[in-house]
């Protein structure tokens, strides 16, 4: 499939939105229960799900990347600030 199929501005931020609710829903269930619990219905270990989630983020930035809704020099800005604020976070611990 090719990106113009997925060219819907509005549903792909939804859907952003929503990956990113999934990826803090697991990160809560993490702390609540742990990394190596696992979901009791499929079995599917909570960091095994947490990898999925954020794949699932990952793949909505890219699809924003390719349709122009970001750009890649927006986001490593983003990445960078991120880092400078890490750095001072953990050097204050």
């Amino acid at each position: 499939m090719s990106l113009q199929q997925f060219n819907n501005e509005k549903l792909n931020l939804e859907i952003l939105a929503e990956e990113a609710a999934e990826v803090i829903q697991i990160k809560s269930k993490i702390i609540r229960f742990g990394i190596n619990d696992y979901h009791p219905k499929n079995k599917m270990p909570n960091r095994e799900k947490l990898g999925q989630e954020i794949g699932h983020f990952i793949e909505m930035v890219n699809l924003l990347v390719g349709n122009g809704t970001v750009s890649k020099e927006s986001i490593a800005r983003g990445i960078n600030h991120k880092t400078e604020k890490l750095k001072k976070w953990y050097c204050n611990e």
